[in-house]
């Protein structure tokens, strides 16, 4: 594991054993990670790989998913 800063930034890259190399953010802030969440929430059911929400499900959020 390497730790990678650049521009105040702060970054970890690992390497898996056959060979993946990862760069992962560490500074990465909470609305980023769950304005990506809704995001990728979004393009999984438009493709069918996620389940439509329920209409009861849609309006109830625990603030720790």
């Amino acid at each position: 594991m390497e730790i990678l800063r650049k521009n105040g930034k702060t970054a970890i890259k690992v390497m898996t054993p056959s060979g993946v190399v990862a760069i992962i953010a560490a500074d990465t802030s909470a609305e980023l990670l769950e304005a990506m969440r809704r995001k990728l929430e979004r393009k999984l059911r438009r493709s069918g790989h996620l389940l439509p929400r329920s209409g009861a499900e849609a309006g109830l959020s625990t603030g720790s998913e």
